[in-house]
C-alpha cells in the first residue's frame, strides 16, 4: 500500500476527508432528531425507540376523493414522533428524512401498479430556492428506491402563492388550491392512458391533492391515487 506521502493528490484528499469525518463523528455524534437520543444506529436517521413508535396506517386516508383512489397517507401525523420528524424534514433541512420515511412506508404498502408513475406535488420556485429542496420530491424518491417506479416531477407546477394554504380555512383552502396547480408546458402531450400517483408531505383537507388531481384530468389518466407521509385530520 502506498503511503500518503507518495499517494496521488484525490487518493490523500479522499483519506484526508475519511479521517476527518471519523474524528467528527466520534466527538459529535448523531442524535435522533425525534427524540434527541444518541449516537444512532449505523446508516440510521432516528433512533429504533421512535421507530418502534411510528404510527403507521394501514387503512386509506380521508376525506375521500372521487378522482383519488386509493388516497393513502403513511402516518397518523398527531401521534408518536411523526410531526418532529416532519418539522425537522421541512423547517430544519433534513430531506434526508423525507427520503428515509419514503424508503421505510414502501416497504409496508402495497405498490402502484407497474405502468404507474409517481408525481410529486410541487411547491412554488421561490419556496424551492429558499429551502433548497422539494419534501415531496425527497419522498417519492424514497418510494421509487424500493417500489421501482419512475419519479416525474415535470408534470405539475405551482403557481406563485401569497399566503400559505395551510392558514386558510378549508373552504378558501379549496378554492385557492383549485387556482395554485396546472400542468406544465408539454404535459398535455402525454400519452393518455397514464397512472400517476400523486405524492405529498401531509395530507389535511385534501384540497392541494384534489387540485393537482383536476390538473391531471386533462391527459385523461387511467387512474389517480394519493400517496402521503402523514394524515393530520
Amino acid at each position: 500500500m502506498k503511503s500518503l506521502s507518495t499517494a496521488p493528490l484525490p487518493v490523500l484528499r479522499s483519506r484526508v476527508h475519511a479521517l476527518f469525518h471519523g474524528v467528527e463523528t466520534a466527538l459529535f455524534p448523531a442524535s435522533c432528531p425525534a427524540c434527541g437520543f444518541l449516537p444512532l444506529p449505523p446508516e440510521s436517521q432516528w433512533c429504533t425507540q421512535c421507530d418502534d413508535a411510528l404510527p403507521w396506517r394501514p387503512l386509506a386516508a380521508g376525506p375521500p376523493s372521487a378522482l383519488l383512489t386509493p388516497l393513502r397517507a403513511a402516518l397518523d401525523f398527531r401521534a408518536g414522533p411523526t410531526r418532529t420528524l416532519l418539522h425537522h424534514l421541512k423547517y430544519r433541512n433534513r430531506p434526508e428524512l423525507a427520503f428515509a420515511l419514503g424508503q421505510a412506508a414502501a416497504r409496508r404498502f402495497a405498490p402502484p401498479p407497474a405502468h404507474a408513475r409517481l408525481v410529486p406535488v410541487p411547491i412554488t420556485p421561490d419556496k424551492l430556492k429558499r429551502r433548497g429542496y422539494n419534501q415531496a420530491e425527497r419522498f417519492a424518491a424514497g418510494l421509487a428506491s424500493v417500489w421501482h417506479v419512475p419519479v416525474d416531477p415535470s408534470v405539475l407546477v405551482r403557481r406563485v402563492q401569497h399566503q400559505s394554504l395551510t392558514e386558510l380555512d378549508r373552504s378558501t383552502r379549496l378554492q385557492e388550491a383549485h387556482s395554485a396547480f396546472s400542468l406544465a408546458d408539454g404535459a398535455q402531450n402525454r400519452a393518455p392512458g397514464q397512472y400517476w400517483v400523486l405524492v405529498d408531505d401531509t395530507l389535511t383537507t385534501g384540497a392541494t391533492l384534489h387540485a393537482c388531481a383536476v390538473a391531471l384530468t386533462r391527459i385523461r389518466p387511467s387512474g389517480v391515487e394519493g400517496f402521503c407521509v402523514a394524515w393530520a385530520p
